[in-house]
């Protein structure tokens, strides 16, 4: 798009602007240096607004003679405060902050609903409902979406799982921007505030931005714990977790170790099952049949085969006393139960089980909202630098922090090939090695203004 815009205006350049001058400007002489009229003009038209662009660029030009006139008499006044300009940019540079990509008002807010687990559908349905009805009449909002037993928008972008009763989301659709004075961000931070004093459910509310739409989407903050025991890892998550939320306009800070899942443990006494003769995998076996079942013969009906499966009863899970009374033959031709080779304890599995280079990573991620996420990185990264871990444990910043880490050294590298080509040109033009020098110092110091367009938007 660039290169045709570009293309476009060369080729209007050199036919249609020399074609258009050469028949309206034929009889027009512009003024003088000193705003007089030059002799032989004629007057059309054009006269007029010719003469008042010609009044403001001699005015510009006198001035412009002025200043440099004076410049060169004052050559130390100038060089002193061009430096200290210099320098007072390159100090306001962190008060304008960095991100990776800005932040764009798509006029769409998300809303994902997580309630305990074996939560019936119909109430997360009345619960969704409910906190619908708390935030209908914002006058913001055009259209809606509800959806229950799934993760909304946000979850199907990063899981392609089942769905499950105890989710919803409720998806926003706002009106257009020239419509409405509040942005995106700062409607779904009021729906926060809602969030907060609705009990029974985790809510997440987010601003979709346009990037999110072409998969550019990254968490603003996203802080990868390394190791190998989850119990560390979940003490350490949580820490880490509080002091993400200590940091100011942090939000949704969430971890990827989810709440685990009931289940029963199983640990087997080798000791115990050797003097029977047995092994923990004949163990294991048993169990099995006994929750799953197992086929033991084929029904023929009608040229068909059905399977005929054995399993205990349902409830032998229920009940860790008749799990216990579990009846194991061993190899002997001896009966014992499973509570002889093994102990059963309730206990609480992970979800699921993230590596990364063959460790156990558990993320811990946040939304920032009303400050830029570079200083926001910047102070976790502080904080996390008194955060003392143990032996094999690693903290490592991602998401956006990461991606602007590699993009400002891949134009680090870019910046200084530049110069070197620049400087080839300009050495060959002037056809000195020290001239070019003059212009190239002088390019740091358009972070002047850079700086200072920055502070004023």
């Amino acid at each position: 798009t660039v290169t045709f815009s570009l293309l476009a205006s060369l080729a209007v350049a050199l036919t249609l602007v020399p074609l258009l001058s050469s028949r309206l400007l034929t009889d027009v002489k512009m003024l003088s240096e000193d705003d007089s009229p030059r002799k032989g003009r004629i007057n059309n038209w054009l006269s007029k607004p010719l003469d008042v662009f010609t009044l403001l660029y001699n005015k510009l030009h006198r001035w412009y003679t002025n200043l440099l006139r004076w410049s060169l008499v004052h050559r130390k006044v100038v060089v002193i405060v061009a430096a200290l300009a210099f320098l007072a940019s390159i100090a306001l540079i962190p008060v304008i902050g960095a991100e990776f990509l800005p932040k764009t008002d798509s006029g769409s807010i998300n809303i994902d609903f997580e309630l305990a687990d074996g939560t019936k559908l119909d109430e997360t349905n009345r619960l969704i409902s409910d906190f619908y009805d708390k935030i209908a009449d914002m006058p913001e909002i055009q259209d809606a979406l509800i959806s229950i037993g799934s993760g909304g928008m946000s979850s199907m972008t990063s899981s392609l799982g089942g769905s499950s009763a105890n989710v919803g989301s409720i998806t926003l659709q706002l009106v257009p921007l020239s419509e409405r004075e509040a942005s995106s961000e700062q409607i779904a931070e009021e729906i926060r505030k809602i969030a907060e004093n609705t009990p029974g459910a985790d809510i997440s509310v987010r601003a979709v931005s346009t990037m999110d739409f072409a998969g550019g989407s990254l968490p603003a903050v996203s802080i990868s714990i390394e190791g190998n025991d989850f119990d560390k890892l979940e003490q350490i998550s949580n820490q880490v977790m509080e002091i993400v939320k200590s940091v100011p306009n942090t939000r949704e800070v969430t971890s990827s170790l989810e709440e685990g899942k009931p289940e029963l443990r199983i640990k087997v006494d080798r000791d115990k099952a050797a003097l029977y003769g047995i092994t923990s995998g004949q163990i294991a076996q048993a169990v099995s049949s006994a929750i799953s079942g197992m086929t033991a013969t084929k029904y023929k009906v009608g040229g068909d085969e059905i399977d005929v499966v054995i399993r205990a009863e349902k409830e032998l899970v229920d009940n860790t006393s008749k799990l216990r009374s579990l009846i194991i033959p061993s190899p002997t031709g001896a009966f014992i139960t499973l509570g002889d080779v093994a102990e059963i304890e309730n206990a609480t599995g992970p979800v699921s089980i993230n590596r990364q280079d063959q460790s156990r990573i558990v993320t811990v991620t946040a939304q920032v909202v009303g400050r830029d996420v570079g200083s926001v990185n910047r102070e976790i990264q502080e904080k996390l630098g008194n955060l003392i871990l143990p032996d094999g444990y690693n903290v490592t910043m991602g998401g956006e922090q990461q991606e602007m880490m590699e993009a400002f050294q891949d134009l680090f590298l870019a910046f200084v090939l530049a110069i070197l080509l620049v400087y080839m040109v300009m050495a060959a033009q002037f056809e000195s090695l020290v001239q070019p020098f003059v212009i190239m110092f002088s390019v740091p110091l358009a972070s002047i203004g850079i700086v200072l367009s920055q502070l004023l938007t």
